[in-house]
This record gives C-alpha cells, sequence and structure tokens, in this order.
C-alpha cells in the first residue's frame, strides 16, 4: 500500500488542473476504508472460538478474524 501511495506523489511540479497528490492519496484512503469488512462484533459470534488456550493466545482462525 506504501508503494502505491509513494507511486502517484508527482515526479515534477506542474500547473495542471488535476488533482493533487493529498487528494489522489485521500481519495484512496476512502477506497480503501469502504472494502473493509465490518468490525467484529464478538458478543454475536460463538463463544468456542474466542476461548483463550492454555498459553493464553487464540486460535490462529480467532486472530484472523479479529
Amino acid at each position: 500500500m506504501v508503494d502505491t501511495i509513494l507511486s502517484i506523489q508527482p515526479r515534477v511540479s506542474t500547473s495542471g488542473s488535476g488533482k493533487s497528490s493529498d487528494q489522489i492519496v485521500t481519495e484512496m484512503a476512502r477506497e480503501f476504508e469502504e472494502k473493509l469488512p465490518e468490525i467484529l462484533n464478538i458478543s454475536k459470534g460463538n463463544p468456542a472460538h474466542f476461548e483463550l488456550s492454555e498459553t493464553g493466545a487464540y486460535s490462529s482462525l480467532t486472530t484472523v478474524m479479529l
């Protein structure tokens, strides 16, 4: 993601009427945010998935879901 943001940075200053790099980055951030899934509501999930192991860690599935 950082590579993409850096790749849109202008190399040479121009006086065109295009979008500024800040506007482009803001639009990209909004697009990324819109694509994110909703935050997981633990209280609506299966309680067995959120039990800690003997070592005090969640299962790998729970880690990915969170």
